[in-house]
C-alpha cells in the first residue's frame, strides 16, 4: 500500500512501446517521451519484481513514504538512491512487472 500519493499506469508492454515510441532524428514527429526522475534507481531496483510480491510492496512503500524534500535520504543504504527525487509514475505491464519507475511522462 502507498504511504503517500502515487500514480500507477497499467498497460501492455506493446501499448507502452506504441505510445512512447520516438522517431530518431525527427524532433517534430517524435511522440511522448518517458524520462526517469531518479537516474533509473527504482527501475533497476524492481527488475524482475512482481507487483504482488513482497519486494515490490516494500520498495513501493518506501518510495511513497513522505520524506524531506520528497527525496531519498543521503543516508540511504543504496548509493544510487541517495538524494534522488521520489517523483514520477510507475508504469506496469499488464503482466504485473515494472516497465519504468519514477517516470516523468
Amino acid at each position: 500500500q502507498a504511504l503517500g500519493g502515487a500514480m500507477i499506469v497499467v498497460a501492455s508492454e506493446e501499448a507502452f512501446r506504441q505510445t512512447f515510441q520516438q522517431e530518431s532524428g525527427d524532433v517534430e514527429a517524435a511522440g511522448p517521451a518517458i524520462q526517469v526522475s531518479d537516474g533509473g534507481y527504482m527501475t533497476r531496483r524492481l527488475r524482475g519484481a512482481h507487483v504482488g510480491g513482497p519486494r515490490f510492496a516494500e520498495a513501493f512503500r518506501e518510495f511513497t513514504r513522505p520524506s524531506e524534500g520528497d527525496r531519498w535520504p543521503a543516508s540511504h543504504a543504496a548509493p544510487g538512491a541517495r538524494g534522488q527525487p521520489k517523483d514520477g509514475a510507475f508504469l506496469l505491464s499488464s503482466c504485473g512487472y515494472r516497465v519504468k519507475c519514477a517516470a516523468k511522462l
